[in-house]
């Protein structure tokens, strides 16, 4: 995932990224959704937990008939926004 695809599936989709920092997307098992997931990670103690949880759910179709490959929207587990180039 790039900062390009995060930024236009942000306008897109009407999500303001700058309220999260941690950003998590995959295929589904089926290989029918790609599913992106903006959270802001908390540490408290020795826990770490994942609040104000955003979803968005895009179609594989939709991706390949724009001619983009789908999985350039997919990250290796939760990176923070700002780490993707």
């Amino acid at each position: 995932m790039t900062q390009e695809i995060i930024n236009k599936v942000c306008k897109t989709k009407k999500v303001n990224k700058g309220w999260f920092d941690h950003v998590f997307a995959y295929i589904n098992d089926n290989y029918t959704k790609v599913f992106i997931t903006f959270a802001n990670l908390e540490v408290v103690g020795g826990s770490r937990m994942f609040y104000n949880k955003k979803t968005i759910t895009l179609s594989v179709a939709a991706i390949q008939k724009r001619e983009e490959f789908e999985w350039e929207y997919t990250t290796q587990g939760w990176e923070r926004i700002e780490n993707i180039r």
